[in-house]
């Protein structure tokens, strides 16, 4: 059944039906079908999938090395993998949104998967860990648009859950292994929310002012998703400066624990003044420091980023000489991660940048 608070959005979601997309582009369309192969390049952790419908409920899902909310929702997923395992259900990480080429190989990746598993996971691993063909194969097959997205199969091979590991993932399962699954109520209501997401959007984009009510009783629902409020951050900082600062601030201090904040100092560095940059800069901070150090040199991008912007966006010429100063900054101390990590690629591009700054080109 349709929650209360889309159901008072029904009769604007009717007048705009979504098309038809095809399975997993509106959102949880994959339930109900049939789940597609795995196309895998290696096997790191586990005993390697063999297909579905051999009567096991298997737990399938799509991660990326560089994914801060993939990171924090692994540890949720290897205990999920303990706590179901007993009863014939498999859990499989599939690390996907790999390209190859410029530097990135399998080996590169299969390394980085080893370090990330080890400091995450250590020892105690109950998933078994793939790398997706060329890096990219089964997400492209699977039409994956962000990672996590973890998936439930039953014993015969369907779709009977899609959405966010740490959100109904394991109810589906618990349900699933009692018979009581009503999987038509779950792609209800995923293609319900999905069209509201859209609305909210559409919304945004006209400065329609009845698009902050719709996304707060979206986010009475999930709380936690993380495009819902930075939709909401981008409505206020058109409307009403103040209030957006206050919600990015209260984002920062005691929002969502899955927050992406790479994601929300790109959003933010979007509506220059003083207080957002100061803001985007903390966010952008908060993402590299998260990371494991391996991961970092990449990271200091989303500061640069921001710098970057203000150089552009500054309204004093002091202004545009600090935030150059930020950019020299930055690149100097990720040039050193990049060194002690042996991040050549990455190295490269922080030593361009820092060229261009100094040449006034920034």
């Amino acid at each position: 059944m349709v929650s209360e608070f889309l159901k008072r959005f029904m009769p604007v979601l009717a007048c705009m039906a979504l098309p038809c997309l095809g399975p997993a582009q509106t959102g949880g369309s994959w339930v109900g079908s049939p789940a597609p192969e795995l196309n895998v390049d290696a096997w790191l952790y586990g005993k390697p999938w063999a297909g579905f419908g051999d009567g096991n409920i298997y737990i399938v899902e799509f991660t990326a090395i560089g994914c801060p909310p993939c990171v924090k929702t692994m540890k949720h997923l290897n205990r999920s993998a303990y706590r179901f395992g007993r009863y014939d259900v498999r859990t499989i990480m599939l690390f996907t949104f790999y390209g190859y080429g410029n530097g990135r190989t399998q080996e590169t990746h299969r390394a980085n998967v080893h370090r990330l598993i080890g400091s995450e996971l250590q020892d105690s691993i109950h998933v078994a860990v793939g790398l997706d063909r060329d890096g990219t194969k089964s997400g492209e097959v699977w039409r994956i648009r962000s990672v996590p997205t973890v998936f439930v199969v039953d014993g015969k091979g369907t779709i009977r859950f899609e959405g966010h590991p740490a959100k109904g993932m394991e109810e589906a399962v618990e349900s699933l292994l009692a018979g009581d699954l009503d999987d038509r109520a779950i792609l209800e209501r995923q293609m319900a929310f999905d069209r509201a997401f859209h609305l909210a959007r559409e919304l945004t984009e006209r400065e329609d002012v009845a698009a902050v009510q719709l996304i707060d009783s979206l986010l009475a629902e999930v709380p936690d998703d993380i495009d819902l409020h930075l939709l909401r951050y981008r409505n206020l900082a058109r409307t009403d400066t103040s209030g957006a600062q206050a919600w990015l601030r209260w984002m920062l201090d005691e929002g969502p624990g899955d927050q992406h904040w790479g994601a929300v100092a790109a959003c933010v560095s979007g509506f220059p003044s003083e207080a957002n940059y100061r803001l985007a800069i903390e966010a952008a901070r908060r993402y590299r420091d998260e990371a494991p150090p391996f991961l970092q040199p990449g990271r200091y991008l989303s500061e640069l980023n921001v710098h970057i912007k203000r150089t552009y966006g500054a309204a004093t010429h002091s202004e545009k000489a600090s935030a150059r100063e930020q950019v020299e900054r930055v690149c100097k101390e990720a040039i050193e991660s990049c060194i002690a990590n042996g991040d050549s690629a990455n190295r490269k591009m922080y030593e361009e940048t820092l060229r261009k700054v100094r040449e006034g080109k920034i």
